[in-house]
């Protein structure tokens, strides 16, 4: 408890006055300090997510981010390589300017997730690629608390989830060096796209599908006897960015933490909502990036909708509390023939709105050309910030690679 006794000074004694103004000021800035250290979670910096409660927000770098490489974000052998060492090296060549060039591994924290993305829209998936990929970031990742998914699309017997089950089931060693770090299993949920021929806009039908990949992930569990592969669905936002319930146009009806939890054996973890087109129209008004999707009777969608409708099914079916569990998804490109990217302003502001909101978790997808965008995007000092703390025992001008 505080106490105040005033001291004498040589002889001196403050007046009577001065002393009841001393003495007030003490106590009330013990009050102060009482009221703080009782309420630790109200200071800017310590709150979590777990804490939050509705109409509460997170500040933009507490964010978790879901890495998502994919082989398709670097067209050759030599890209896609590169790309793993962007995200998993301090330092590496770049194998096109012959060039010594600094990744990212030092923005990287506990909680984050690296997504290993194959055989996705089209094409099949390629398991030996997988594991080289996941070998290489448990080498270069060691002490780093980093969860990683698999993900691909097509749930059918021959589907390429079943196809990358069927190898590591056959191939025992290689399930055995990466089990331990893989996390997830991921179920790409896109209608109309050439790999998942079951995926339909029709909710109880989708709930189904990832009912049936959630059961196909825990009966490899058990046949391989491991028990923490989970599955998490991407599903397609659509019905989340041009629908809403109060909308006379809304046809779809789906309920997005009712499709998180679509199977009762409840090993369908995480779901992450394809929401980056929408972040889109943030830049399409000033010119400097082109949406090739825009559609004029939509006009009133954008990102922030998205994340409140989203909010809003979270509240109406009690699941506030497991928002840990979702994430929405935004491109950081700043090429103007990307369908999907934003520079990395906009992803930023995107970013913010989301932890303004109370969410925690985003997904980034990326492509090998605009690794300097992603690294711009992470370190903006507007979002999620992660540039690198200087020590004071660090050499002046070199950055720490001690992370937040």
């Amino acid at each position: 408890m505080c106490s105040f006794k005033p001291k004498n000074f040589g002889g001196w004694r403050p007046r009577v006055a001065g002393k009841n103004a001393y003495r007030l000021m003490f106590v009330l800035a013990c009050l102060i300090t009482g009221w703080i250290l009782a309420n630790p979670l109200s200071q800017p910096g310590l709150k979590t997510s777990q804490s939050l409660q509705a109409q509460e927000s997170l500040a933009p770098d507490q964010l978790h981010v879901v890495f998502n490489v994919f082989k398709n974000g670097g067209k050759t052998k030599a890209q896609q390589a590169a790309m793993i060492d962007f995200l998993s090296l301090s330092r590496f060549s770049d194998p096109f300017s012959k060039k010594e060039m600094e990744g990212v591994v030092d923005l990287l924290r506990s909680g984050d997730v690296i997504n290993i993305v194959t055989g996705n829209a089209r094409g099949e998936a390629d398991p030996q690629w997988v594991y080289e990929q996941i070998s290489l970031l448990q080498d270069r990742l060691k002490g780093k608390d980093i969860a990683i998914w698999i993900t691909t699309t097509g749930n059918g017997e021959a589907g390429n989830i079943q196809k990358l089950l069927d190898y590591f089931e056959a191939h025992p060693a290689e399930l055995r060096r990466i089990s331990s770090s893989v996390e997830a299993i991921g179920y790409d949920y896109e209608p109309n796209w050439p790999n998942c021929p079951e995926c339909d806009e029709n909710f109880q039908l989708s709930r189904e599908n990832i009912a049936i990949a959630a059961e196909r992930v825990k009966a490899f569990n058990e046949r391989v006897g491991i028990s923490n592969w989970k599955l998490v669905s991407v599903p397609t936002g659509k019905p989340l960015q041009e629908y809403i319930p109060t909308d006379p146009a809304f046809e779809f009806g789906w309920l997005y933490p009712d499709l998180q939890q679509a199977s009762e054996q409840a090993i369908n973890e995480f779901m992450i909502i394809q929401t980056q087109r929408y972040c889109r129209r943030l830049c399409s008004a000033d010119g400097s990036c082109p949406n090739r999707y825009e559609n004029p009777n939509l006009s009133t969608f954008d990102f922030r909708s998205v994340r409140d409708e989203l909010y809003k099914q979270l509240l109406r079916t009690d699941k506030w509390a497991e928002r840990d569990k979702f994430a929405l998804q935004i491109t950081v490109d700043s090429r103007r023939d990307s369908e999907n990217g934003v520079p990395y302003s906009y992803a930023t502001q995107c970013a913010r709105q989301m932890a303004w909101r109370g969410f925690s978790r985003l997904s980034l997808w990326w492509a090998w050309p605009e690794r300097e965008e992603m690294r711009a995007f992470l370190t903006d000092p507007k979002g999620l910030n992660r540039a690198p703390i200087l020590l004071s025992e660090d050499v002046p001008g070199e950055q720490s690679s001690t992370p937040y």
